[in-house]
């Protein structure tokens, strides 16, 4: 027997339920209003909406994880809570302020404060795009109406703000190694470990969990580590190489050719039976309109590199240019472009139609960094009115 709680109590006391045995029996269950149902409803739409947007623009990132009131804003990271300090004029207002600040604590404070130390063309070269973001900001921040201050992001500028963005990416999924860290702080291996990192934040906006291989093992040659996309269950291998050049500003009239068919002979030797994708970014300049000038010669590469092994031993290749450094001072961001090599140009891929989709996702949506902080969430009170 189910009895309300303002109901006459069944013992016969001739008290209200919920003031003499409501231990002894099960509540009543009323049933919900339909206005109630309907709210609900209208209100779960809302929300499987807004999470359909997120996923478009930011890929499989989880959300932003954040409270806070008018003395103190927390962001969660992973297993770790991060806290601003509005003491000392350091206020998270948006998720890009949070970003400038998370990097230099992601990297280390004190390795950050040593190199600052240093002439500026002898810092490490994080450190020398900190110092251009203060100087743009200094120069052409403008204050806004809200209080806030805005400005362009130039290529220098959005350098320094993908890799915040990328450390966070995998620092959330707790897939942020101190080894990686480790050789980012060293100029010589920054280029190759920043662009490491890159990728590996690329599949997680792809949907896939990650496991690195153990770099101390070297009894063989292997992939930077092994992807497996969550919704179809491939599991693939995923090596990423970066071409080491030297930075022009402006770049040479003459246009430097690609290039980089001894870093895709070098990733045809690492050893793996799983499907495999090769990343390679060429840093040369910016190409300004249509395809990438630079399509054919490497597309010519990966034919050589295959004659020259004797089997195909690529799935897929994702050749990048994303040419941030070669940005002027306060101009606008150098373009980037993409180019997509799949082995079904001499065999079938190994790697499901899907999961070749997602990657072009995911990599399209590097240049998508959250701007602000999303509202926090409220338990909302959908009970019907009286």
């Amino acid at each position: 027997m189910k009895v309300g709680r303002n109901l006459p109590c069944p013992c016969g006391s001739g008290r209200k339920f919920k003031l003499c045995c409501i231990g002894r029996y099960p509540l009543r269950a009323s049933p919900p209003a339909p206005a109630l149902v309907e709210r609900a409803r209208a209100h779960h739409e809302e929300v499987m909406r807004a999470e359909a947007v997120r996923h478009e623009t930011f890929g499989e990132v989880g959300p932003i994880l954040h409270a806070g009131n008018q003395e103190r804003r927390l962001v969660a990271v992973g297993n770790r809570v991060f806290f601003d300090r509005p003491e000392h004029n350091r206020r998270w207002n948006t998720f890009t302020d949070f970003l400038i600040d998370y990097i230099r604590t992601a990297l280390g404070i004190g390795w950050g404060q040593r190199e600052i130390k240093k002439p500026l063309e002898e810092r490490h070269p994080i450190l020398q795009w900190w110092a251009h973001f203060c100087t743009l900001q200094q120069t052409t921040a403008e204050r806004a109406t809200n209080g806030m201050y805005s400005m362009s992001a130039d290529g220098i500028t959005s350098a320094y703000l993908h890799l915040a963005y990328d450390l966070y990416v995998l620092d959330k999924h707790q897939k942020l190694q101190k080894e990686v860290l480790r050789r980012l702080r060293i100029t010589a291996n920054f280029p190759g470990a920043r662009y490491e990192l890159l990728v590996a934040a690329t599949f997680i906006r792809a949907g896939c969990t990650i496991l690195y291989e153990d770099e101390r093992d070297p009894s063989r040659r292997h992939p930077e580590f092994v992807a497996t996309h969550t919704n179809t269950g491939a599991v693939f291998a995923v090596e990423a190489k970066a071409k080491h050049r030297t930075i022009a500003v402006p770049p040479p009239p003459t246009r430097p050719k690609a290039r980089v068919k001894d870093l895709l002979l070098d990733a045809a030797t690492k050893e793996t039976v799983l499907p495999y994708v090769v990343f390679v970014d060429l840093n040369l300049p910016p190409d300004v309109n249509g395809p990438p000038s630079w399509a054919e010669e490497v597309i010519q590469m990966a034919f050589d590199v295959i004659a020259t092994v004797g089997h195909c031993p690529f799935d897929m290749i994702v050749f990048t240019n994303i040419p941030h450094q070669y940005g002027e001072m306060g101009g606008p961001e150098p373009a980037r472009h993409y180019w997509f090599w799949t082995s079904r140009a001499v065999r079938p891929s190994r790697l499901p139609i899907g999961v070749e989709e997602a990657i072009v996702r995911a990599v399209t949506q590097y240049d998508n960094i959250p701007k602000d902080l999303p509202a926090e969430a409220t338990v909302r009170r959908l009970s019907s009115p009286n």
